[in-house]
């Protein structure tokens, strides 16, 4: 039997990753009890995104700078969750139990709106999409189901941000 808390990575070296999230007003999900308390007190109300982070180049090269972009909005989720595949294993597998029948994936995203999953990405939206067209996806709900004033950072702290390509690569996105 697999241990689900230890770390599959260095965390030295995925550290910029989950940075990457947690600068543009991210929260982490440490584990199941921080995950538990989510789904049962935050999530009736107002719009919250629920994003499973990754190391995954292919996907989180997209993700990461797309939902950042997006977050540069007038509208934004009430509450931004994170929890990283990998690393924070035990809170990664709560949420997906809590997403029901979603496709296990990482990185993935869950959009919800009073206590309804309104989107979900896989990590095969986040290939098949510029940063800047998940941005413009993600913002399509915001202006139709947020009430927190944006962005999540001041534009002039978003725009000295790096977001880096994911699977600890050097390169910029």
């Amino acid at each position: 039997m697999i241990a689900t808390d230890i770390p599959r990575y260095e965390l030295s070296l995925i550290e910029p990753m989950k940075k990457e999230l947690l600068d543009v007003g991210f929260a982490e999900l440490a584990g199941p009890d921080d995950v538990d308390r989510l789904f049962a007190e935050e999530i009736s109300s107002g719009l919250c995104m629920v994003v499973i982070n990754s190391v995954c180049g292919c996907g989180a090269r997209n993700a990461r700078p797309g939902i950042g972009l997006a977050l540069q909005n007038e509208q934004i989720p009430d509450r931004l969750y994170t929890a990283l595949a990998g690393v924070d294993n035990a809170a990664v597998e709560r949420i997906r139990h809590y997403l029901g029948g979603m496709p296990a994936s990482s990185p993935s995203l869950a959009l919800f709106h009073k206590g309804n999953l309104v989107e979900f990405l896989h990590r095969a939206d986040f290939l098949d999409r510029s940063p800047d067209e998940i941005a413009a996806l993600l913002r399509a709900h915001f202006n139709e189901l947020a009430t927190r004033r944006g962005p999540s950072v001041a534009p002039a702290v978003y725009h000295t941000m790096r977001f880096g390509a994911g699977c600890m690569s050097s390169k910029q996105a």
